[in-house]
């Protein structure tokens, strides 16, 4: 995100919060006004937050803020259905969608195919798999699998998020890991595949794992490594595996020097609402282990490793910036 576009939602989201306190005066408001009328920016970060922020309508009400907050940031949502809770999420995510590309929510087309795949996890949920041939699975929080096994296949379609995969070995041959940017094939081998921003990661634990992208370029990672496939199916230098490519299923993200960015993404992902930072501290380095069952104590970490603070300007909204 380039900075301006960050400063107008961060403005935005100012006058948002400004605007539905009781106590906002008519100068506020005529304030409010001029401010959007400045520039055709500011209109459509407006739009976003305000979306984002409708989303959230019940939380404003008197006396339910803080308990309907800390129930929908619960993980597993387990008292509600599946469905409902990706279909909720999908449509607080389509908030985003017509803003910038780099707010927290996950894309839509992923929520949406969540709701019709055999195996799908919601936002802070974690779910470990047993599947038929005795070989392990972990999915990570917004995932989505479904297993195609068959006479002659081992075929599993990884259709949005993380997993972790413990393969078996088996007559049938390898597992076979089919994603929207290739293919990942292992057997008797501990491997990872995580949807990011910058296209597939694939990270080696055990073993070995071959991946084919979708332009037809083809490696073997070995134990203990780990490389990107770029949307565009390019296969990058395989580099030492991360350790957070393995720790979130013990609930933990370690970060190794991760970019600020980065972080925020990662973490962003097990929570509700925007969650973002200023571009003059995204390139800090992270290092340190962070809860992702209590977001809110991961961020309340970071001020004291960093010289960043956490500005919650609504409980929906948050964003990580320069200490003043």
């Amino acid at each position: 995100m380039a900075e301006a576009h960050f400063q107008h939602l961060q403005q935005a989201a100012d006058w948002y919060a400004r605007l539905y306190n009781e106590t906002a005066d008519e100068a506020q408001q005529a304030a409010w006004r001029r401010w959007l009328a400045e520039d055709p920016a500011h209109l459509q970060a407006w739009g976003v937050v305000e979306r984002v922020s409708a989303r959230f309508t019940p939380f404003r009400e008197a006396g339910r803020q803080e308990p309907a907050y800390n129930a929908l940031q619960a993980p597993g949502n387990t008292h509600i259905g599946r469905r409902r809770v990706l279909l909720s999420i999908g449509v607080l995510a389509a908030g985003g969608l017509l803003g910038w590309r780099t707010l927290r929510d996950t894309p839509l087309a992923d929520h949406l195919v969540a709701l019709t795949a055999e195996h799908a996890t919601s936002t802070g949920e974690r779910r470990d798999l047993t599947l038929t041939d005795g070989s392990r699975a972990w999915l990570n929080t917004l995932s989505a699998l479904d297993v195609d096994y068959g006479q002659d296949q081992r075929l599993l379609h990884l259709r949005a998020g993380e997993i972790l995969l413990e393969a078996s070995g088996d007559p049938r041959g390898p597992v076979r890991v089919t994603t929207r940017h290739g293919e990942v094939a292992g057997e008797r081998a501990t491997f990872g595949l995580c949807h990011q921003n910058d296209g597939l990661c694939l990270s080696v634990f055990a073993g070995t794992a071959e991946v084919t992208s979708t332009s037809g370029a083809k490696a073997r990672v070995e134990q203990g490594m780990q490389l990107t496939v770029s949307p565009t199916g390019e296969l990058g230098a395989p580099q030492q595996v991360e350790a957070a490519r393995r720790s979130w299923t013990r609930g933990v993200y370690v970060a190794e020097g991760v970019s600020l960015s980065r972080f925020v993404e990662e973490l962003g992902r097990h929570r509700h609402g925007y969650l973002g930072c200023s571009p003059e501290v995204a390139t800090l380095r992270v290092v340190g282990s962070f809860p992702l069952a209590d977001t809110e104590q991961a961020l309340d970490m970071l001020p004291q490793v960093l010289p960043v603070r956490i500005r919650r300007i609504m409980p929906w909204w948050v964003i990580i910036e320069a200490q003043a």
